[in-house]
C-alpha cells in the first residue's frame, strides 16, 4: 500500500501506478548516486529528473540496492536528514538494466 486512507484520491491513483514506474525512479537514484557516492533526498533530487518527494518514498523500498550511513547532513529546510549510498547490489542492478 503506498496511499494511507486519508489521502487524496490523486495519491491513491498514483500509488496504485507506482509499480509501474518505480523501478524507472529507482534506475534515476542509483545513477545519481553512483556519480555523487551518496546524498540526501534533496541533494539525489538535485542530480536527477525526480523531485524530493518522489526520492523520499522510494528510498525506503530500495533496501538492497541502497543502504543509510552514519552520517546526516543538513536539508534544505535545516533539519538533520539521512544519508543514502548505493549497495553492491544497486550497482548490479543498474548493470542488469543496460
Amino acid at each position: 500500500m503506498r496511499a494511507r486512507k486519508t489521502d487524496p484520491a490523486t495519491s491513491k491513483d498514483a500509488g496504485e501506478n507506482a509499480a509501474n514506474f518505480a523501478p524507472c525512479h529507482y534506475r534515476a537514484i542509483l545513477l545519481a548516486l553512483v556519480d555523487m557516492k551518496d546524498g540526501t533526498a534533496d541533494e539525489i533530487a538535485v542530480n536527477c529528473w525526480i523531485d524530493k518527494y518522489q526520492i523520499s518514498r522510494r528510498l525506503p523500498e530500495m533496501t538492497k540496492l541502497v543502504r543509510v550511513t552514519t552520517e546526516t547532513r543538513l536539508s534544505k529546510k535545516g533539519r538533520p536528514a539521512r544519508v543514502w549510498a548505493i549497495t553492491k547490489q544497486g550497482l548490479a542492478f543498474l548493470e542488469k538494466g543496460k
